[in-house]
């Protein structure tokens, strides 16, 4: 499945007509350093790579670009710069301005980042991190998980791992009491401001489908709008009937 983004063949088209950003300033790209920022500003539709070097057996990789002003979004890939078409490992790309890409068990190697301003930016701070894990709770297909509990802006993260050539993915949660959202990410740790689906009723039903969704780990966020309790999840995957042997 490919999954539209907003600004990276955006921004090579501006790129290609105006011949360069309008506000180039900073770095433009290069090695990371793991636990050390890097301060960005530039115009709208420019585009800045950075690399960072991932060693084996590491539990996650954690991208940010976070504060400042305006708007960057990021791009993440294992091995080869992004391209404008994807597929992407992760990207960030909401309107807010932090971005962030959490990625478990990343493959040992380089792993690109670009940084792409969907509007003019300043002040922001690139960050590559490595950790044990995002701590997201691994779940069955068809399996609810239920009796849930949360407060006010609380955060319960689960995943599941979707086969290849799967038809769908059905995500829900349901309760009767207070207001649970529901958000759904391919590949990276679902947030408030990352997602590839939402579903945020009054209310604590809720339900993300997607169809033909791309084989990998799928991260599924639970986020307390405001308090609830016995609440019930199920995430199902539909995969393909076996072939019939005569």
């Amino acid at each position: 499945m490919s999954l539209p983004t907003r600004p990276l063949l955006g921004a090579l088209l501006v790129l290609a007509v105006a011949g360069c950003e309008k506000t180039p300033t900073g770095p433009t790209g290069g090695p990371l350093v793991l636990g050390e920022s890097v301060r960005l500003r530039g115009g709208a539709g420019s585009l800045k790579t950075f690399t960072v070097q991932v060693p084996s057996g590491t539990g996650s990789l954690l991208i940010q670009a976070l504060a400042g002003t305006g708007d960057a979004d990021i791009y993440v890939t294992y091995g080869s710069e992004p391209q404008p078409e994807g597929p992407f490992d992760c990207y960030s790309e909401s309107n807010q301005q932090d971005e962030e890409c959490h990625i478990d068990d990343p493959a040992a190697g380089t792993w690109y980042i670009t940084v792409v301003g969907y509007t003019s930016y300043s002040g922001v701070d690139l960050v590559a991190s490595l950790g044990a894990g995002t701590g997201a709770i691994a779940l069955q297909s068809g399996v609810a998980v239920e009796n849930l509990d949360g407060g006010l802006n609380s955060a319960r993260l689960y995943s599941i791992v979707v086969p290849p050539d799967a038809t769908e993915l059905a995500v829900e949660i349901s309760g009767a009491n207070g207001d649970a959202d529901l958000y759904v990410r391919q590949f990276a740790a679902a947030t408030v401001f990352s997602y590839n689906c939402l579903s945020a009723d009054s209310g604590s039903v809720e339900a993300c489908t997607i169809a033909s969704p791309d084989a990998g780990r799928w991260y599924i966020l639970i986020d307390g709008y405001a308090a609830y309790t016995g609440l019930t999840l199920t995430a199902t995957v539909t995969a393909p009937a076996a072939a019939r042997r005569d």
